[in-house]
């Protein structure tokens, strides 16, 4: 298997510890819940689940794609971990979308989508012409 030369992540979250003790999980739908299953009580579990306590083992570069109008995930989760990626010494980019909701990829014509897309293809690109993504 040829190894992985870049990832990217939008909205995506970092810390599950924070993000699982301030969620309100509703009758119809708990996605924090769902995704940590039955053991969703077991901090550990929360702990080992949270990619920023990973961010050391990141063996390709991390472009983070967020918008500060995320009001599902906050924007400071990406902010998170591309600082705990800066500690570990991995390579990590962070573009700030301002004004941006979560998924606003469904706006594929819009602003913030653009450019989303131009960076995402900058950083893609740089990661296939020189195997390592990093400038």
């Amino acid at each position: 298997m040829p190894p992985v030369t870049s990832a990217v992540l939008a909205s995506g979250l970092s810390g599950l510890t924070v993000v699982f003790a301030r969620r309100k999980p509703s009758t119809e739908w708990d996605p924090i819940g769902d995704l940590l299953g039955a053991r969703a009580t077991d901090p550990e579990w929360v702990r080992l689940a949270s990619p920023i306590h990973h961010a050391a083992g990141a063996t390709a570069p991390i472009l983070l794609i967020h918008g500060t109008a995320d009001t599902v995930v906050s924007y400071r989760e990406s902010e998170r971990m591309h600082a705990a990626l800066a500690v570990a010494g991995r390579t990590s980019e962070l573009l700030v979308l301002d004004g941006a909701p979560h998924a606003f990829q469904i706006a594929w014509r819009g602003e913030a989508n653009q450019r989303a897309n131009a960076a995402m293809d900058v950083f893609v690109g740089r990661a296939l012409a020189n195997g390592t993504g990093a400038r």
